[in-house]
């Protein structure tokens, strides 16, 4: 009876893993991805020089302006494929799509990207405010640099950069009041101080609570593992 009992759960904790792996968010760049960032760049951008830090954060904000100025503010419905040719060719998208679009051009150019989904949770509790259906959220892009892992917003021109020209990660970004000494950022303008000044909890590798931003579009969260880590580790 034990013995059955053991398999009867092994099978189950394996069952999940592999369903878990069926349904991941697939990051991998593609052919396509390839050809439809060459068409949004317009061969612009097509060789950057990135030897220095500085020279990377001139080639990622251009790369954000352009996806910014780019698309409508209209996201790409559910249940379709947000990924460089679906927004080139509707040319619309809001911050998940675009977010989605940003990270796949900085993995082009071999830079390392994290999937970052802020969710306000204003006086609720911020573990809760997790489940609650249609809660106020965004969704930024974390790019590795020489210097250190940047945030690059999704719909504001602004990246996680001080007066000192340092970058920081997305849990230096928030809670600042209180807790450690407020940044000066590099531009801190109203826009910002609407997207980052409300307290909000973050978690990488979450793509969509719903899961039906991406195939194979089940009820389980879209959820990229390998990112989704990250919530555990402390790089």
């Amino acid at each position: 009876m034990k013995i059955r009992t053991s398999v009867i759960v092994l099978v189950c904790f394996f069952s999940s893993i592999a369903f878990l792996k069926y349904s991941e968010v697939d990051n991998n760049l593609t052919r396509e991805d390839i050809l439809y960032i060459n068409k949004i760049l317009r061969g612009d951008l097509e060789s950057p020089s990135l030897e220095t830090f500085e020279q990377e954060i001139e080639f990622i904000t251009q790369i954000q302006d352009r996806i910014i100025s780019y698309s409508k503010t209209e996201g790409i419905s559910k249940f379709e494929k947000r990924e460089p040719k679906n927004f080139f060719r509707q040319q619309k998208g809001l911050c998940y799509d675009r977010s989605r679009v940003i990270e796949k051009i900085l993995r082009y150019y071999n830079f390392k990207t994290r999937h970052v989904s802020l969710y306000y949770y204003g006086k609720k509790n911020k573990y809760l405010a997790l489940l609650t259906p249609r809660i106020d959220s965004h969704t930024v892009t974390e790019v590795l640099t020489k210097r250190g892992w940047l945030v690059v917003d999704s719909n504001i021109r602004w990246i996680s950069l001080d007066q000192e020209s340092q970058p920081f990660p997305i849990d230096k970004v928030v809670n600042q009041k209180g807790k450690r000494k407020t940044i000066s950022w590099m531009d801190s303008g109203v826009k910002y101080q609407h997207t980052y000044g409300r307290p909000f909890i973050w978690i990488y590798g979450l793509y969509s609570r719903h899961g039906k931003f991406y195939p194979p579009y089940n009820f389980i969260p879209d959820i990229n593992i390998k990112e989704f880590l990250y919530n555990f580790l402390n790089e």
